[in-house]
């Protein structure tokens, strides 16, 4: 959805995105995402949003070591 594919460009464009991250997210957790979000080039200035029931110190961290916005 945010990167599109080959055949078609993404479902929303470049600038008008803002994610509302999950960390505890079932799957692939909030953390993992947030880390493919910043490695890829074209995605990695998307404005991200860390929502979280989690009360660990390093799960903050780590969200504004990856430059969350919020």
């Amino acid at each position: 959805m945010l990167r599109g594919n080959s055949a078609q460009p993404p479902d929303i464009p470049l600038k008008q995105r803002l994610v509302l991250l999950d960390l505890n997210m079932p799957k692939m957790g909030g953390s993992e995402f947030f880390q493919k979000l910043r490695s890829n080039p074209i995605l990695r200035t998307t404005p991200v949003v860390v929502m979280t029931t989690s009360n660990q110190e390093q799960d903050r961290v780590e969200a504004y070591n990856l430059s969350v916005v919020g």
